[in-house]
Formats: C-alpha cells, sequence, structure tokens
C-alpha cells in the first residue's frame, strides 16, 4: 500500500511541478510537493528516517541541479529564487522523491546500494526527456549529453539517499 502512495504522490508532484513550469510557475509544484512530503513524512513509519532521506535529496537536489544548469547542459523554466540556483519546483520533487526511498529500499531487497544506483541511471533520464517535452526544461545540444548527465547524477543520488535512510532506522 505504501508504494501505491508513494507512485500516487510522485505522479502528483511531477505533473504539477512539470506542466506548472512549463506555464512559466514555480509555485504549483512547491506547493503539490510540499504538501505531499508533509503527508508521507507524517504518515511514515520509521519517521526519522524518511526525514533523513527527504533532507538528503533536498541537499543533493539543490547541489546536482545547480550543477547542471550552471553546465549549460539543462536550462529549467520557472527559476525561483535565482535564475543561477536550482528551481524550488525542482527541489520539491526530489523532496518527494526522498519521501519513496523506504519502499524503493524495500522492493530492491538485497544489495539496494547497487540496484539503487542502477534504478536512477535507467528511470531519470526518460523522467527529464518527459519533462522536456513538456517544455519545463530544455536541453543542451547534442541531448546525450544531459540524458548521459542526468544518468550519472541519479546513479549516485539513489544510493545517497538509501544510505541516508538506513543510517537513520532504529538500531534493530
Amino acid at each position: 500500500m505504501r508504494l501505491i502512495l508513494d507512485i500516487i504522490g510522485f505522479q502528483l508532484s511531477w505533473w504539477a511541478a512539470a506542466l506548472g513550469a512549463a506555464a512559466g510557475r514555480w509555485e504549483p509544484g512547491a506547493a503539490i510537493g510540499a504538501l505531499v512530503v508533509l503527508a508521507q513524512v507524517a504518515a511514515s513509519k520509521p519517521r526519522r528516517a524518511t526525514i533523513a532521506a527527504v533532507g538528503a535529496a533536498a541537499a543533493i537536489g539543490l547541489v546536482a541541479e545547480t550543477a547542471l544548469m550552471a553546465s549549460g547542459l539543462i536550462r529549467y523554466q520557472a527559476v525561483w529564487p535565482a535564475p543561477w540556483l536550482a528551481p524550488v519546483w525542482l527541489i520539491a520533487l526530489w523532496m518527494v522523491f526522498g519521501t519513496c526511498i523506504g519502499a524503493t529500499a524495500r522492493m530492491l531487497g538485497e544489495r539496494p546500494l547497487m540496484k539503487g544506483a542502477l534504478l536512477g541511471a535507467l528511470v531519470a533520464p526518460p523522467t527529464y526527456w518527459a519533462g522536456e517535452r513538456f517544455a519545463a526544461l530544455s536541453f543542451a545540444q547534442p541531448i546525450w549529453q544531459p540524458l548521459v548527465a542526468t544518468a550519472v547524477v541519479w546513479a549516485i543520488a539513489t544510493p545517497l539517499m538509501l544510505l541516508a535512510y538506513r543510517k537513520a532506522l532504529p538500531a534493530s
């Protein structure tokens, strides 16, 4: 059941962020993302581990997305609070993903860090490409460069979020 809620929350957040950014608005993605994060954290067990994953997601996302912007590989729409910083709607989306880490870890089973790296590398590029198709972002050319960059970012980010989650789990 938790996995279904994670999927629904992420999809609501993704659509609000992508469509909002495409319309030049950061507010829909930030607001829906914040509501989903609050609801998911409130419903999570263990809460401390989910909060750790959300915090890690926010920090990693801010650094990684700002670096992707600075490199010129990706340009985002609806940049707020600053045009040189990853937009708030995108960081909210990273935080929503952080709420999904517990279910993701359970789904990955044995060797979750290696599988998490592979999952991040395979799932992120099509997600960014979809965002580009909706005009929430634009890629530098040739398109393979930003797609490879997002694969690398998420191959590193997903295991880091999994580690943050695991480290904050209560001792058993």
